[in-house]
């Protein structure tokens, strides 16, 4: 019984073989705890180069529920991620009008509720950081899209077209 543990031992720290011929160490168990520990922190940022960026290339009211998803992880809004997981981009600009119109208490507080909905146990909170900051990455983004279509020149809208010929 002893010699067939020294057995399986040594074919424990015999060199492994990839499939390019290298000889790979087999890692000592002194070694495994020197192993790099992953950071959350930076667990997070790997998967936010994973996040498609498709929605840039678009004008809000293009939006998927798949782009305002995305946009929101792209500018760190989780939460906002999770509440508008059903929301294309009009939908994003219907809210967008509501803040304006209505007071920043009455959405926030609203919000909230939506997020104690959609979370049967809470795990979902807005803040008010996370609220100021969604609001402004959507004017910054609104502001973008207006400065767009106006450097467009008038010739090659389809009215631009039609009132060139008239």
């Amino acid at each position: 019984m002893k010699a067939a543990n020294k057995v399986v031992e040594r074919t424990a720290r015999e060199p492994v073989v990839n499939s390019d011929k290298k000889k790979i160490e087999p890692k000592k168990q002194d070694d495994i705890s020197k192993d790099p520990v992953i950071d959350p922190i930076e667990k997070k940022v790997e998967s936010k180069k994973q996040i498609s960026t498709i929605h840039e290339t678009k004008n809000i009211n293009e939006w998927t529920s798949d782009d305002v998803v995305s946009w929101c992880h792209t500018h760190n809004l989780l939460t906002f991620a999770k509440l508008l997981e059903h929301y294309d981009g009009a939908s994003l600009l219907r809210l967008h009008t509501m803040t304006k119109t209505k007071s920043d208490n009455d959405i926030f507080r609203l919000l909230q509720d939506d997020c104690q909905q959609i979370s049967n146990n809470g795990q979902i909170k807005l803040t008010i950081t996370e609220f100021v900051r969604f609001q402004t990455e959507l004017d910054k983004r609104l502001e973008r899209d207006t400065i767009q279509r106006k450097t467009i020149p008038e010739k090659s809208t389809k009215s631009g077209i039609l009132c060139s010929l008239l």
